[in-house]
């Protein structure tokens, strides 16, 4: 994301997920995949899941890259028409752990990493939340005889009124996306840009090497 006129930062998340779901509470249907190990990193943070590893880059003090796999370490970087800044200036930040949750700050922003579930909550400095991502899932698939992943991350909502625009051209006649979903595919007629819009003044740009369903 980046950082637009307001008191509240940004949050950029730069995802390989194929769907993006805004529930109104944690996804309760799906097993927790905790915490098991964390190591600082020179900019950021490394956690290693029961399932998958999950790194969070600090990239400024109003931007975080974020980036999950199923593998023990993280595949070589694809080609990226989108985000084409390779590096980052150093950014301050202090990281601090206790048994419950594994906070990253900067100047701007508080990420705030759950170590039972791998919930990411993003705070402002004064502890308002601004967003969470409650779970994230890779399912092995195949697709045109092709092995990939089917990505979904289930944002929590739960007792506000946000909204979500952008997405692209589509054709549902839908304007919040709030509880909706929408396929981002290039086809007649559709044209998929994965870039949401809050209406708390944030931005979420998806990344992605396969069709996602958002």
């Amino acid at each position: 994301m980046r950082k637009r006129n307001s008191s509240y930062p940004a949050v950029v998340l730069l995802l390989a997920l194929t769907r993006f779901l805004a529930v109104p509470a944690h996804a309760q249907w799906e097993p927790m995949n905790p915490v098991t190990a964390v190591q600082q990193q020179p900019d950021g943070a490394t956690f290693t899941m029961k399932s998958g590893i999950l790194r969070l880059q600090v990239c400024s003090d109003s931007i975080v890259h974020v980036i999950y796999a199923l593998t023990s370490s993280f595949p070589p970087g694809h080609p990226d028409p989108v985000v084409i800044k390779k590096s980052w200036p150093a950014t301050k930040f202090t990281m601090q752990a206790n048994d419950d949750e594994v906070t990253v700050t900067t100047s701007q922003l508080k990420v705030v990493v759950t170590r039972k579930d791998g919930a990411i909550t993003y705070r402002d400095l004064g502890g308002q939340q601004l967003v969470q991502e409650a779970t994230r899932k890779l399912t092995p698939v195949k697709v045109n005889g092709e092995d990939t992943y089917r990505a979904e991350s289930f944002v929590n909502i739960y007792g506000s009124r946000e909204a979500f625009y952008g997405l692209g051209q589509h054709q549902a006649g839908v304007w919040n996306y709030r509880g909706e979903s929408v396929d981002i595919s290039q086809d007649n007629t559709n044209i998929a840009v994965p870039f949401l819009v809050s209406s708390n003044v944030r931005d979420f740009l998806e990344q992605r090497f396969s069709q996602p369903l958002q």
